[in-house]
């Protein structure tokens, strides 16, 4: 049995904020609710679509809750080339594989478009050995890590993102975390969470792991 490592998708591997800001404020516009700042939307990213809507909106019915997450599918398609792989990552995706780790991709995404986002910001999803997304009734990205331990067959080690939302997932799993942030104020506030490890860039998981 391997060690797993599961990676978040946003902001792990690929820097997709500015697909994702236009994105939301695309639905927001086509349903008739306020526009929201980069800075805002940027901030929330790492939760859930549907609880990133409700962060703003905590009024929102049911019936525009359902319209702004199906606007959400097929708006995103139409950014996908804004969102390109985070610098080193296909190298470093390599040299983990060859000190013989097994990967994981576990994000809020479908797995369609996960694959879908690989593909076009050149990450080969062939590094992984599961891609686990939100659908079959995974709620949040701790019930996806176990998820990708039945699929991968492997023991998660580590669960490596972004956001505090990704530590907490960590922790609700049972598994250690890495948080890759840069800058005083992203790192301060991340460090809130107390992951296992902080690194500034994902080509330093190949010298400590």
């Amino acid at each position: 049995m391997k060690n797993l490592l599961c990676f978040d998708l946003d902001g792990t591997l690929v820097d997709s904020t500015k697909a994702l800001v236009l994105t939301f404020n695309e639905v927001f516009r086509k349903n008739n609710l306020s526009l929201v700042s980069a800075d805002e939307i940027s901030e929330a990213l790492g939760e859930t679509t549907e609880n990133i809507i409700k962060e703003f909106f905590p009024n929102i019915t049911t019936r525009k809750m359902e319209s702004c997450l199906a606007d959400f599918q097929e708006i995103i398609k139409k950014h996908y080339e804004k969102i390109k792989a985070k610098p080193h990552t296909e190298s470093t995706l390599r040299k983990l594989r060859k000190k013989g780790y097994s990967l994981a991709v576990v994000s809020n995404e479908f797995r369609k478009n996960i694959i879908e986002i690989l593909e076009k910001s050149g990450i080969g999803f062939e590094h992984f050995d599961a891609i686990i997304g939100s659908e079959n009734n995974i709620k949040g990205k701790s019930d996806e890590a176990f998820k990708a331990e039945k699929i991968s067959k492997n023991k998660a080690k580590y669960l490596i993102g972004d956001s505090i939302y990704d530590i907490r997932a960590g922790k609700k799993a049972g598994v250690k975390t890495i948080a890759i942030v840069s800058g005083a104020d992203a790192i301060k506030k991340i460090w809130s969470e107390k992951p296992s490890i902080i690194i500034n860039k994902i080509s330093e998981l190949d010298s400590i792991l």
